[in-house]
């Protein structure tokens, strides 16, 4: 009887070692679902993403072309023809928050929020090198996207050119 009654600790210890083993299974098959789910959001919004670059560029195209006057889209008033507001005020995006494109607009030109002077934009910083001659952006067009393509995505994705 002495050695079974020293046998006894065993069986505890394999019963522990077998339902750490189990726990640990279980916990890396909940991370590795939770870890899809991300990686298939994350997937999402990237062909969200694509797909709203890829209509406002082929809208823009289609836009220019039709035009027999280029010379007041560079620096002046002219808005495509897809174009459903005002270049400026709040744009509600999908996911509830706001955005105003003048702002991205004013950060594109001179990394402000702010309305950018002309001693702003020429400006010589790392990101915009060539002073005078950098790029001076200007909006184009702002549209949902899901408002120019029928089959676009349900999000109310934001398009700005």
């Amino acid at each position: 009887m002495t050695a079974r009654a020293n046998e006894t600790g065993v069986a505890i210890f394999a019963a522990m070692a077998a339902m750490a083993l189990v726990s640990a299974l279980v916990a890396s098959l909940l991370l590795a679902g939770s870890t899809e789910s991300a990686i298939a959001a994350n997937f999402r919004v990237a062909a969200l993403a694509r797909s709203a670059a890829d209509t406002v560029f082929t809208a823009a195209v289609a836009d220019l072309r039709a035009r027999d006057v280029w010379t007041d889209i560079p620096g002046g008033p002219a808005m495509a023809s897809f174009n459903q507001g005002a270049s400026s005020g709040l744009w509600t995006l999908a996911d509830g928050t706001s955005i105003a494109v003048d702002e991205v607009v004013n950060q594109a030109n001179c990394r402000k929020r702010t309305l950018c002077s002309a001693a702003d934009r020429a400006a010589v910083t790392g990101e915009r090198p060539w002073g005078a001659s950098n790029p001076q952006w200007r909006l184009f067009a702002v549209a949902y996207q899901s408002d120019l393509v029928a089959d676009a995505l349900r999000d109310r994705c934001l398009v700005v050119a």
